[in-house]
């Protein structure tokens, strides 16, 4: 949601694109989240933070409910795996690596 946010220029604009399937009502409640003080002063330390780091983990989610990880040094991939999890319900029965 924040990087749907972060492409507008202000609050204001963001408010006029909500993020998809996602009320109005629900969508200021968040963009006033985005706007506040202490989570502009979390996300910078958190910004200075990750650019510390020499190891990078990251994962995605994909379209058929997979999910890559992929662990980076200095921006080059050095190890990526697919993790395609079936779930029913709230109880796990398979994970494929």
């Amino acid at each position: 949601m924040f990087q749907h946010y972060s492409v507008f220029n202000s609050k204001e604009e963001a408010l006029e694109h909500p993020y998809p399937e996602m009320n109005k009502e629900e969508w200021t409640r968040v963009c006033d989240l985005f706007a506040s003080e202490e989570f502009q002063r979390r996300s910078a330390i958190n910004k200075e933070n990750r650019a510390k780091l020499k190891i990078v983990h990251t994962w995605e989610r994909g379209k058929n409910g997979s999910v890559t990880v992929a662990v980076r040094v200095r921006g080059k991939v050095i190890h990526e795996v697919e993790i395609s999890l079936r779930c029913w319900g709230r109880k796990r029965v398979t994970c494929e690596v």
